[in-house]
């Protein structure tokens, strides 16, 4: 062992980082332009991981999971109004979240979990409805402030519980801004990148969080596609940034994956079937 190996084994508490297959809950963030199909992106998670498994979706959009029955799928879902009995919308919202802690810590200790999965349909409305709380306040500091701090612990609430959790949100598309004159000499042009649909900066703070950003589209394709809808329709999620909209994240999965099933993303990611992107990781040799 040459001196700069000791020195490197010294300080003890290195460990190498070779991207292992995550043991842990996956957070992941999905947006889409409107009437895309992102609510019933939650009936690729029935049987998965195992049959007879079913998602939870907490519906925020009251109208979301009910797209679902159109496919033939009677979606588990709570509504905020389901809790309309209590309070405000932050106070129905943690109604929910109690309900649904109280139920996994339940199923923790008999070693079961009631939902495989939990789905938050979606990111936008969870804002606008906080918002809604404050819509009184006299300064806007103090509204996005509350929304934002009880948005971060309604995230970290349920992802303490322990299953994968899929936020859903509408697409901000990118944008370019002109400015200036070209006469004069001034003109610019600056283009901001898409992305999730938010208001204030827990858009921000959520896509920093989830491990993984998947950007949905919706695609026209020829008759008979595989993976296309009966319309001729066909959903893909991208993996890298298309259209301009930053999408990606801490887990290789190919570009794009197609038809647009979350039950095929977690199963990748978990290493319960190939994934195209992963790569071997090897320590660099001096």
């Amino acid at each position: 062992m040459d001196k700069v190996e000791q020195l490197r084994q010294s300080i003890g508490l290195v460990s190498l980082c070779e991207g292992k297959i995550p043991t842990e809950r996956v957070r992941l963030l999905v947006i889409a332009g409107p009437k895309a199909g992102k609510s019933c992106l939650a009936t690729t998670l029935f049987d998965w991981p195992n049959k007879g498994d079913r998602p939870l979706v907490i519906a925020l959009d009251e109208t979301g999971p009910d797209s679902c029955a159109q496919l033939g799928y009677a979606v588990s879902a709570i509504k905020i109004n389901d809790a309309r009995l209590v309070g405000n919308n932050w106070a129905r919202i943690q109604s929910i979240l109690q309900r649904v802690e109280d139920a996994f810590a339940r199923g923790r200790r008999d070693g079961i979990w009631p939902y495989s999965s939990i789905v938050v349909d979606c990111g936008s409305r969870l804002l606008d409805k906080l918002l809604e709380d404050m819509k009184d306040a006299a300064d806007e500091r103090q509204r996005f402030g509350y929304a934002l701090k009880a948005a971060m612990q309604f995230f970290e609430r349920l992802s303490d519980i322990g299953v994968p959790l899929v936020f859903l949100a509408w697409l901000e598309p990118s944008l370019v801004v002109k400015n200036g004159s070209k006469s004069k000499g001034t003109y610019s042009v600056t283009r901001h990148l898409g992305g999730p649909m938010i208001s204030g900066s827990f858009k921000h703070r959520l896509a920093g969080m989830c491990e993984v950003v998947l950007y949905m589209e919706k695609q026209k394709v020829v008759p008979k596609t595989p993976g296309a809808d009966k319309d001729g329709n066909l959903r893909v999620f991208h993996t890298r940034m298309t259209d301009f909209v930053e999408c990606g994240g801490r887990f290789p999965l190919p570009e794009p994956v197609t038809p647009a099933r979350l039950d095929t993303v977690l199963s990748m990611i978990y290493g319960m079937v190939e994934n195209p992107a992963a790569v071997r990781v090897t320590e660099l040799i001096r």
